[in-house]
């Protein structure tokens, strides 16, 4: 009978982790030998580990996630959520088996009555130095009025399609704009609320952090 201890198990653990990162880097810097990497591994909760790291000066956090269903799927959706919740840092997160392409479709599925600031257009265009990518506004209205004009100025000097859907279920909303227009990334923003609307509002972003086909960047205003 053998008994491993929890410093040998963990020193373990760090060793396969190290080799697994180590044989990564090697595929990636085969494929791609004009890309720069650098290794680290940490031993503790995603979450907490790249809040300590929020210092740091990021352009975004790219993470995959695999599509699955059941108790499985809920629990890696949790975990990217959870990491989309606790960083001000933009959130890329990639399905399995999704392949990039150098020009890509874009929508961007914004709330009409709630619009986004203008920090948020520039990250998302930031993304033009390592890609170029049509921009599909889709708005989801109700029966309230919004202000057209508000949106055409808070994407003022950008060419971008402007989509007007009208469905009681914004996520089917998206979800058949994304079928429809073959989307390649999926942008959505995690936009802050108080306590109370937190407690009651079923979140549209977490919904597709567990759903979404297509790689979706999320990003904190």
């Amino acid at each position: 009978r053998t008994s491993v201890g929890i410093g040998e198990l963990k020193s373990e653990m760090e060793k396969q982790a190290d080799e697994h990162l180590v044989k990564l880097a090697n595929e990636l810097i085969k494929k791609h030998p004009q890309i720069k990497l650098s290794l680290e591994y940490k031993y503790g909760a995603l979450s907490d580990l790249i809040h300590q790291n929020q210092k740091e000066d990021y352009d975004f956090i790219v993470m995959g996630t695999k599509g699955s269903s059941g108790l499985k799927e809920v629990f890696l959706g949790s975990n990217t959520w959870d990491v989309i919740a606790n960083t001000n840092i933009p959130v890329l997160s990639v399905p399995q088996m999704v392949d990039f392409k150098q020009d890509i479709k874009l929508l961007f599925a914004i709330d009409p009555y709630n619009l986004p600031s203008k920090k948020v257009i520039e990250i998302l265009l930031k993304m033009e130095e390592y890609t170029s990518f049509d921009i599909n506004i889709l708005v989801i209205k109700n029966n309230g009025d919004f202000k057209l004009n508000e949106i055409n100025e808070l994407f003022k000097g950008i060419r971008f399609n402007l989509i007007m859907a009208e469905n009681e279920d914004v996520e089917e909303a998206i979800e058949i704009y994304q079928q429809k227009k073959h989307i390649d990334l999926l942008v959505m923003v995690n936009q802050k609320r108080s306590f109370w609307e937190n407690l009651f509002h079923n979140s549209i972003t977490k919904k597709l952090t567990f759903h979404s086909k297509s790689p979706l960047l999320t990003i904190k205003d």
